[in-house]
């Protein structure tokens, strides 16, 4: 009897084990899930306006053949371009896949993500690969001397 006594506790003991890895492992599938549909936070205030730390001229590829670097913007990397026909354009360089910081490819005219290989155009408008939405892009406004302007971006 005292070995049959035994038995239930541990049996429901053993349940109770059981139940909460299943549970565990349920929750530890559906965060990521859930964390990729839920739609994302606009970071800080609207109208947040930045001087960039870059002026039109200053958009070129440098001696090792590398774009200006993605800067701070309300907390989240801003990538500037100037497009062939000469116009600038400013994006969060925040992938819409899974939160990666994009690159432009200058020579191909493409906005790269090296996480998955997801390509954006020119326009921020995704291309190929897994990105589900279009980058996030920002007002910019030239001020100054012709060439040589001042970027100033903000956000609508």
């Amino acid at each position: 009897m005292t070995s049959s006594g035994n038995s239930v506790p541990r049996r429901k003991w053993l349940l109770r084990v059981l139940c909460g890895a299943v549970g565990v492992t349920a929750a530890v599938i559906a965060y990521p899930v859930l964390a990729f549909l839920r739609p994302r936070r606009t970071g800080g205030a609207l109208g947040v306006e930045m001087l960039a730390p870059y002026r039109v001229d200053q958009l070129t590829l440098d001696a090792d053949g590398h774009w200006p670097a993605p800067f701070d913007f309300g907390g989240k990397p801003c990538i500037l371009i100037k497009k062939t026909d000469g116009t600038v354009k400013a994006f969060n360089a925040v992938c819409t896949h899974l939160d990666c910081t994009v690159e432009f490819r200058a020579p191909r005219r493409d906005i790269f993500c090296n996480c998955h290989n997801g390509v954006f155009d020119e326009n921020g408008r995704n291309v190929s690969g897994p990105p589900p939405r279009p980058l996030e892009e920002y007002k910019v406004t030239l001020r100054g001397e012709s060439g040589r302007e001042e970027i100033i971006v903000s956000r609508d």
